[in-house]
């Protein structure tokens, strides 16, 4: 089940994001097992990771229906994964981890 934040925090997550490059990418073959594994161990390693999708699609509402789609099915295959924001082919997605190490940078982007 995915962590419910709110649009403020998922605001702060995804200023956090942007100097991440992607860690993960994702092609004409979508998601496959290796996929979903090299996903999950990412987002346990960092927390706070980028996602690159390239695919074809025939017109740019059938490429955004098919990221969201990809997206969704992440958030469903992996536990405790929210899905933060799809900009064009890059998609930031958040995990927790006991080290907190994002919740630190929260902190310090915060100014507390």
């Amino acid at each position: 089940m995915a962590l419910k934040l709110t649009t403020a925090v998922k605001k702060e997550l995804f200023g956090l994001s942007h100097d991440l490059k992607p860690v993960v990418m994702i092609g004409q073959n979508l998601l496959t097992d290796s996929v979903i594994k090299e996903f999950n161990n990412s987002i346990d390693h960092h927390e706070l990771i980028k996602v690159k999708m390239s695919f074809e699609g025939d017109t740019p509402e059938e490429r955004k229906q098919i990221r969201q789609a990809i997206c969704d099915e992440i958030v469903r295959q992996t536990q405790g994964v929210t899905l933060i924001r799809i900009v064009g082919n890059i998609a930031v997605f958040y995990k927790p981890s006991k080290a907190k190490k994002v919740e630190e940078k929260l902190k310090l982007f915060r100014g507390r």
